[in-house]
């Protein structure tokens, strides 16, 4: 991973300091290699990478702490299980990355922790999911159906500005972290903004991706509820109503999916 260091951050400045660890404990920020001659600071030890496994053993063991004294309660909010989620998603990328230099201890915290978090978030489930759908769009999407809205308000913004809604089915939080952290590495240079959205339940492609296409709850389309046949008209629909043209709006799915083809090489 690279830095810009044209232009130094403060980060020994005492409003910011105290958030440093955070930084790095959550992935934003990457230790660095330094000559060991170098003398850094107490509390920028943290970012300085010393031993790699054992480094990577104490931010399991510290995110476990964190998470344990941060599950959210019955009465949360939903940016509490939001941030909430993406911090247990780095500890599953670290979890299955140390799993043979685990101990016993810290096998049984994450499987405590883990069934504690389920049976959480599923009475929360109960009592606050159904508050959700309503809530707006701006400054970020809440639920999957806010998303269109959200890229309206932006291409508004942006006029003529083309955009892109890409869709992965079946792609967990931590598979994303581990590519986001790929894309780091190779040094693309995108800016990539994160934010964590709640997928419509149940979590049938036929149901939350259509809702996501078509930038409305399931109760506007019963008729779909079994297929994805509707998905192109649903999101030319949806665009059409922003004064786009059908020419301008295109839907493409199972890119770079083979066709099945039957014996005689028909598709």
């Amino acid at each position: 991973m690279t830095y810009d260091v044209s232009a130094p951050l403060p980060l020994d400045d005492p409003d910011i300091r105290v958030y440093v660890d955070n930084l790095f404990l959550e992935g934003k920020l990457k230790p660095v290699s330094l000559p060991e001659d170098w003398i850094v600071a107490d509390w920028a030890r943290v970012g300085v990478k010393v031993d790699e496994r054992a480094s990577e053993l104490q931010r399991y063991t510290s995110l476990i702490a964190r998470l344990e004294g941060e599950l959210p309660l019955t009465k949360a909010t939903h940016r509490e299980w939001m941030q909430f989620a993406s911090t247990w998603a780095e500890l599953t990328v670290l979890h299955y990355d140390l799993t043979s230099a685990l101990d016993q201890e810290l096998l049984a915290r994450h499987r405590a922790l883990h069934l504690d978090a389920e049976e959480r978030f599923a009475n929360w489930m109960l009592m606050r999911y159904h508050t959700l759908h309503s809530l707006p769009f701006l400054p970020m999407p809440t639920m999957v159906h806010h998303i269109p809205d959200y890229l309206a308000a932006y291409w508004h913004q942006h006029a003529g500005r083309r955009l892109a809604l890409i869709v992965v089915d079946g792609l967990a939080l931590d598979q994303w972290h581990i590519i986001r952290e790929i894309w780091a590495e190779e040094a693309h240079g995108w800016l990539i903004r994160e934010s964590v959205a709640f997928a419509w339940v149940p979590t049938l492609t036929s149901i939350s991706r259509q809702a996501l296409l078509a930038g409305t709850a399931p109760q506007f389309f019963p008729g779909s509820w079994q297929t994805t046949n509707q998905e192109p008209a649903h999101w030319l629909r949806f665009w059409r109503k922003q004064g786009l043209h059908p020419s301008n709006v295109g839907y493409l799915r199972n890119l770079g999916v083979k066709a099945s083809r039957d014996d005689d090489g028909r598709a």
